[in-house]
């Protein structure tokens, strides 16, 4: 079974490509989205379109691989860099890695060609084996995952059982409004530019109280999980966490963030099997800060 690669860019995709694509999409991640929500996310960047790698086996489309170009700043300049997302290939065809980090060559020449320094992204650590033993990909780092359950008994027990628990959730957050602490040092050498927002198409965008914003969904299994934000401290972070529970209080089981900086109890970390990794063109950027994860200010909204 061989399979071939095409490269195109956003613009370039036929009704019968997004057709193709949005079907093997929803099968290997099990989602429901439409054709206009993919579109709205991949010509949210800010060239106005991203990159996709399309795997084909006789002629039907098996996988794809998308890159989205982003702007960071770096010692105080800005930079571009482009994020990796949406991999995946259909079952029956998952044993050809080699093909899936082929669909990245195509885009990493037409990247380079068009003032790209580099490429970032999430991958399972598997894939990123494959991915450094053909295109020299760099492991950078491993997000963590932090979790803080809110109402987790079910059945008639939990009607009497969660409030309680709800409300000892509220009271442990409650200590931790009066946190000032910076969620980030501000060390970090790569920022993200401005409020980007490429998963806006599937969640609820909210002004908090506090000032701040965020985007934010409830996942099939009733958590709260924040895709955006720009928090600065512990306290901005606890205050909307709190407005969120606050409105949507019997849905959600347990509220999700994925980051790069600590924190407070009650949430706890656990970590995925996925690595934030990447490729440096730019002999201006340094390597070093490059592969230093604590060089980045991880949110996952911006790289993810």
């Amino acid at each position: 079974m061989e399979c071939t690669v095409k490269f195109k860019l956003t613009s370039e995709l036929t009704q019968e490509d997004w057709k193709a694509y949005i079907e093997a999409f929803n099968e290997v991640f099990h989602k429901d989205y439409t054709i206009e929500q993919l579109t709205s996310k991949y010509t949210s960047t800010c060239w106005g379109y991203s990159m996709h790698g399309l795997v084909y086996v006789d002629d039907l489309l098996v996988g794809g691989q998308t890159f989205m170009p982003q702007k960071l700043n770096y010692k105080g300049r800005e930079i571009l860099l482009a994020n990796g997302c949406d991999s995946f290939l259909r079952e029956k065809c998952r044993y050809d890695m080699e093909a899936m980090a082929k669909t990245r060559k195509p885009m990493y020449e037409y990247m380079q060609s068009h003032g790209v320094s580099g490429t970032f992204g999430s991958t399972y650590k598997t894939f990123v084996k494959y991915l450094s033993h053909f295109l020299g990909v760099k492991e950078i780092g491993t997000p963590t995952n932090w979790v803080m359950p809110v109402s987790y008994v079910p059945g008639k027990l939990g009607l009497f059982v969660n409030p309680f628990l709800r409300l000892a959730v509220k009271s442990l957050l409650s200590i931790s409004l009066l946190n000032k602490r910076k969620l980030f040092s501000g060390k970090e050498l790569f920022t993200p530019v401005g409020y980007y927002t490429p998963a806006a198409y599937y969640t609820t965008y909210k002004e908090l109280k506090n000032g701040r914003k965020c985007n934010y969904h409830i996942s099939a299994k009733n958590h709260l999980v924040i895709i955006q934000d720009d928090f600065e401290t512990v306290a901005d972070f606890v205050g909307g966490v709190m407005e969120l529970l606050a409105e949507n209080k019997y849905r959600v089981r347990a509220v999700e963030y994925r980051t790069g900086c600590r924190l407070p109890f009650p949430f706890r970390p656990y970590k995925k099997n996925e690595i934030f990794n990447g490729n440096l063109w730019d002999e201006n950027i340094s390597m070093d800060d490059f592969c230093d994860f604590s060089k980045w200010r991880y949110k996952r909204g911006y790289f993810d």
